[in-house]
């Protein structure tokens, strides 16, 4: 499943799951389901202010507020359908699991890639590897974290 593809692989995700973690949503992705997650790897991450830069800092986030943001980028990843790269059409719109009225990213199919981006980010991000087959979705590792 999605959760143990990311878990076998620290070196990549290792603060994808840390966060998921601390935002108690790990286990939606170890049960059944019909997700597409847009996972950032850990150089993602690290292009990120402290303390969401690392695993080690992501664990450490005490403060509620800061969870709760977190909370809010992760499910901003996560579709409830599956999304090959093919299936991302020319910027399209596809909605994801994150609080309303911010919770819609822009994708963009490539020659064999495709390519997505968060209303805050200013570029987008290709998925790379992308169509990471599992039992409770797909995976598109990207090289950004996206920003609602």
């Amino acid at each position: 499943n999605i959760a143990q593809i990311a878990i076998v692989d620290p070196a990549n995700f290792s603060s994808l799951v840390a966060a998921l973690v601390k935002t108690n949503l790990a286990g939606v992705f170890l049960g059944e389901g019909d997700f597409t997650v847009f996972a950032p790897t850990n150089a993602a991450f690290a292009k990120l202010p402290a303390p969401f830069n690392n695993a080690v800092n992501i664990r450490n986030i005490s403060n509620q507020a800061e969870i709760d943001a977190l909370a809010n980028i992760l499910k901003y990843h996560v579709t409830g359908s599956r999304y090959f790269n093919w299936d991302l059409g020319f910027l399209s719109k596809i909605e994801t699991l994150a609080s309303p009225s911010s919770n819609k990213l822009t994708t963009i199919l490539g020659y064999n890639v495709g390519w997505v981006k968060g209303k805050g980010n200013n570029n987008f991000s290709k998925t790379n590897p992308g169509d990471i087959l599992a039992t409770n979705g797909v995976i598109q590792v990207i090289g950004d974290v996206l920003i609602p």
